[in-house]
């Protein structure tokens, strides 16, 4: 289970996502609070697929103002992180 995203750089945000629930995509102010980008940088992280107009990482890089970039998940397996 993912308990946690750390992102630095993708999509010019630096922020710590923690999942405890579906409060992320159930919240009463829906709009503009990161749904896509959170979806994003999972499938980054676990897929290697390149989100949005870019075709690769360098292509990435350019659609931010971050110099460098990185996105991290913290998950338990059979009660181990």
């Amino acid at each position: 289970m993912i308990k946690q995203l750390i992102n630095r750089g993708f999509k010019d945000q630096h922020r710590k996502t923690e999942f405890s629930g579906m409060d992320l995509f159930t919240s009463d102010d829906v709009n503009g609070v990161g749904k896509s980008s959170v979806l994003e940088a999972v499938k980054l992280a676990l897929l290697g697929e390149i989100p949005g107009k870019a075709r690769t990482l360098d292509d990435l890089l350019q659609f931010t103002s971050c110099s460098e970039m990185s996105v991290k998940i913290v998950a338990t397996a059979c009660s181990r992180e």
